[in-house]
């Protein structure tokens, strides 16, 4: 799935829930083509390099409507986007970001991966690697993106950024 073409599917959902035309809350399950996203504040300096170590060729970059700084996405990545709204849910963010965590914690218990959270770092951790990071974005309480749980991604992607704006940040996979 192109990155472009989910979050035009993000947007119209997000519209409809907010309008209540969309009656239920959605989670979409997707896999993209590389791509950077950068958060609405996020730095461009935290992208050092462009050229795929696939095959050269420069991976597309897009600032999009989330908070967060840069990630990659990609083949072998796990991306779970929710719109949802949180009116329905105490209009809580930090509960709901905690919430999108969850389902990959459960979900590592029962294939025996013990995962863990870092205080005030959105996320999960194997050890000292970072498996599953997470960005959302909310308008009139209406959420959209969501988390992208790195299966077995080519972790070299990743060392073309400062995942999320961490300099020594270790990113690592289920596999």
């Amino acid at each position: 799935q192109g990155f472009l073409d989910s979050w035009k599917i993000q947007k119209e959902l997000s519209k409809k829930r907010s309008s209540g035309e969309l009656n239920h809350d959605v989670l979409l399950f997707l896999e993209h083509d590389p791509i950077f996203t950068l958060g609405v504040g996020g730095n461009v300096e935290n992208i050092l390099s462009r050229n795929s170590p696939v095959d050269g060729e420069v991976v597309p970059l897009l600032r999009i409507n989330r908070g967060g700084e840069v990630t990659f996405h990609g083949p072998g990545q796990l991306i779970v986007y929710a719109i949802f709204d949180l009116r329905n849910y105490g209009k809580d963010v930090h509960v709901h970001c905690r919430k999108l965590e969850e389902i990959f914690v459960k979900y590592s218990c029962t294939i025996g991966l013990d995962v863990l959270r870092k205080e005030k770092k959105p996320g999960l951790w194997k050890d000292d690697f970072k498996i599953l990071s997470l960005g959302i974005g909310v308008r009139r309480w209406i959420t959209m993106h969501g988390v992208s749980f790195n299966v077995s991604p080519n972790l070299e992607f990743f060392k073309m950024i400062n995942p999320c704006g961490f300099v020594d940040e270790q990113i690592g996979s289920l596999e």
